[in-house]
């Protein structure tokens, strides 16, 4: 893991543990989020269905997942297997 990496990974970490961590699931939409409860100002999609959004000092602050229903259920009740 390079110098940056690590700073990376400690403030993601740091950004979570300073903040209780919100989850909230909207079944309406099917999207689960993760949440510092601090504001975001910019965001960047990471794979088909993730996003990141980070405060002014590009900590993350809130995590989405589309689709998480879909994608976690097969995990929550042990198909995970047959989800493949």
């Amino acid at each position: 893991m390079t110098k940056e990496q690590k700073q990376d990974k400690a403030s993601f970490e740091e950004a979570l543990t300073v903040s209780p961590l919100r989850i909230e699931y909207d079944p309406d939409v099917d999207i689960l989020t993760l949440w510092s409860g601090k504001t975001a100002s910019n965001g960047t999609h990471i794979a088909e269905g993730l996003a990141m959004f980070f405060d002014e000092e590009d900590d993350p602050q809130i995590i989405t997942l589309e689709g998480a229903a879909k994608l976690l259920l097969p995990y929550l009740t042990g198909n995970h297997e047959q989800a493949n």
